[in-house]
């Protein structure tokens, strides 16, 4: 949004996006992959709080119909004579 908003080169609005955009544009793979891996540690946290701490529910109703399943009989054997 900051690069739609402000545009290119303004480093005072410069993301880790597009830090890493900027580096691996000019040929610098390494620390464009550097920025680029904290940026996904970042994200993964911030999932990992917002699963943990807020309660969300990930597999949503299945857990709870699971659980309110009628246990299943088994089935009868087949005798042979």
């Amino acid at each position: 949004m900051p690069f739609v908003l402000i545009g290119n080169r303004k480093e005072s609005v410069e993301t880790l996006t597009m830090l890493a955009w900027d580096e691996a544009s000019n040929l610098r793979f390494g620390p464009a992959a550097a920025y680029a891996t904290v940026l996904f540690i970042y994200v993964a946290v911030a999932a990992l709080v917002f699963v943990k701490l807020l309660g969300a529910d990930v597999i949503g109703e299945a857990r709870e119909r699971t659980r309110k399943a009628p246990p299943r009989l088994a089935k009868p054997e087949v005798v042979h004579a």
